[in-house]
């Protein structure tokens, strides 16, 4: 019955086609992380990011006496 009434529907279009869409989208990304080449240079600056001390200063903390 199930069966049956899939098959009759014409809804069944829409998750077919964004199932297809979801597949592609995933190995075009998988291929594209695999295949790419490593720079190391630019890998390990990338890599760096989070621990980098942060020398550039803000100017968003007001001072108190400055405010009035």
């Amino acid at each position: 019955m199930l069966r049956e009434t899939l098959s009759s529907t014409d809804l069944l279009s829409l998750p077919l086609f964004a199932f297809l869409l979801f597949l592609t989208t995933f190995v075009v990304v998988v291929l594209r992380v695999l295949l790419k080449k490593r720079d190391d240079t630019a890998m390990r600056a990338l890599a760096a990011l989070p621990l980098a001390d942060d020398t550039t200063t803000t100017s968003h903390a007001q001072d108190p006496e400055t405010t009035r």
